[in-house]
């Protein structure tokens, strides 16, 4: 995941966040001939593109819609929108296609007098750490 946080003070004086999903690499699970060498069952994909999933103006919502982007990420096959928080269908998170995907969830804040800031986040990492069977995540 990326954050980026800036000002708002150019751009609007209100509370602004957006959330895109950087595609980098396309799902292929049953290509290993077409696997990246450092991502299996993904191939990089040119151009890359980084599509809008959501955006809001309530700080509340973020963490919703962030869940459903991970979600997204992780769903390749699935129509992005449906992730989407208060969308018709509720999605379990047992409920993925991939465990890991080199995709990113981009997220973008403007606010009123924030620090200009920026970072990259692996939660991925977190979960497979002490879990036997999620090993192969680990040299991800």
């Amino acid at each position: 995941m990326f954050v980026k946080m800036e000002s708002s003070a150019n751009i609007t004086s209100r509370w602004l966040a957006k959330v895109f999903l950087r595609k980098n690499y396309q799902f292929v699970p049953h290509n290993p001939c077409e696997w990246d060498k450092n991502y299996p069952q993904w191939q990089q994909k040119s151009p890359a593109n980084e599509v809008l999933f959501c955006q809001t103006e309530e700080p509340g919502q973020l963490g919703r819609i962030i869940h459903g982007a991970q979600l997204a990420i992780l769903n390749p096959g699935v129509e992005q929108n449906h992730f989407i928080p208060d969308s018709l269908e509720e999605v379990l998170e047992d409920n993925r296609q991939a465990e890991f995907s080199p995709n990113i969830v981009c997220v973008y804040i403007w606010a009123p007098e924030i620090p200009s800031l920026s970072f990259y986040d692996l939660p991925g990492v977190i979960i497979a750490r002490g879990n036997k069977d999620k090993e192969s995540l680990k040299k991800l």
